[in-house]
């Protein structure tokens, strides 16, 4: 099952606001959220959305996918045990 276009925001934006590098070039508060520290506007805020679409697509089209072929075996081992 795919996750969610912000689910997956989070989880990025989680790890990418842990980083040493980001918390002293951005001098960011390691207790604060992404979503407190970067406005809706910011690149960081949308170039995290696209990449997160991205990858939603992604899993969409796997899970897709997934059930495609499981529909496939279906119709070719109709009496199989599964």
């Amino acid at each position: 099952m795919a996750r969610t276009i912000e689910e997956i925001k989070k989880d990025m934006t989680t790890e990418w606001m842990k980083q040493p590098a980001v918390m002293s070039a951005y001098g960011l508060d390691g207790k604060k959220a992404f979503k407190d520290c970067f406005s809706a506007a910011s690149l960081e805020n949308i170039l995290f959305y696209v990449f997160a679409f991205a990858v939603w697509s992604l899993e969409s089209l796997f899970d897709l996918h997934r059930d495609e072929v499981d529909l496939l075996i279906e119709r070719l081992e109709p009496h199989t045990l599964r």
